[in-house]
């Protein structure tokens, strides 16, 4: 089934993301039909990404075997959120004998700016005065990559950038008036909702064929994490701080 699935057409499919401070998750088919949920708490996605799912599918009077892929964001984001979806992602893969949609959060975002026409720069706080960002630009109805996913300081993310630049995400949200003072009005910010990482905009860009991903084996599904974790920053500084 794993091949099969692998060459035919997404016709029905459940996205998990977890990969920031918001849970999304999401299911659509060819015909139209969608659902999603939207949570953001201070909790621990452990707690209610699998009944997201399961409220997702039961809207639609689904049930997991009827899905013909699956697709989950492997980051950059939260290590701990990452963790989860992936897994959350994995188990359902290996039960229904599926591969995974591997996406990345921060095309994610920048599919949520629509046809924009000048460069988009999703952004996701990393804290500790770091981003994770990447600029893109639609050409001929595609989403294109300009810069690939990186992690630094937020003035990195917009660096030779002298035009109209559309910032979103966590990022954006959290640096914006330091943003603005360096782009001046070049800086342009959407709606605060377009900065929440939504699941069914990654469901309908890859329904709609604009999203175009190879399925790959759940045990060949990883996080993209691009830096080290707080913990092993910590542990390291403590390493130095002994020698």
């Amino acid at each position: 089934m794993y091949e099969k699935a692998k060459m035919s057409p997404v016709e029905r499919i459940l996205i998990i993301d977890t990969a920031t401070m918001v849970c999304s998750v999401a299911a659509a088919d060819t015909t139209g039909r969608q659902s999603s949920l939207v949570l953001a708490r201070n909790q621990t996605h452990a707690r209610h990404v699998m009944t997201m799912a399961d409220q997702v599918l039961a809207q639609l009077d689904w049930k997991y075997n009827d899905l013909t892929h699956l697709a989950v964001s492997c980051g950059p984001g939260s290590f701990t959120g990452l963790r989860i979806g992936i897994s959350s992602a994995k188990g359902i893969a290996l039960a229904l004998n599926l591969p995974i949609l591997a996406l990345s959060a921060l095309e994610l975002l920048a599919y949520q700016a629509g046809g924009w026409p000048g460069s988009i720069v999703p952004m996701i706080d990393a804290r500790r005065k770091v981003i994770y960002f990447a600029v893109y630009r639609w050409k001929n109805g595609r989403l294109t990559v300009l810069t690939p996913p990186a992690v630094g300081a937020p003035e990195n993310a917009i660096d030779h950038i002298n035009e109209p630049v559309l910032l979103l995400g966590s990022g954006a949200l959290a640096y914006q008036a330091m943003l603005h003072r360096k782009l001046g009005d070049n800086a342009r910010f959407p709606a605060r909702v377009w900065s929440i990482p939504h699941a069914l905009t990654a469901a309908m860009a890859i329904i709609n064929g604009e999203w175009l991903l190879e399925p790959v084996m759940p045990e060949k599904v990883a996080p993209i994490y691009l830096r080290k974790s707080d913990a092993e920053i910590n542990l390291l500084r403590k390493k130095s701080n002994i020698v």
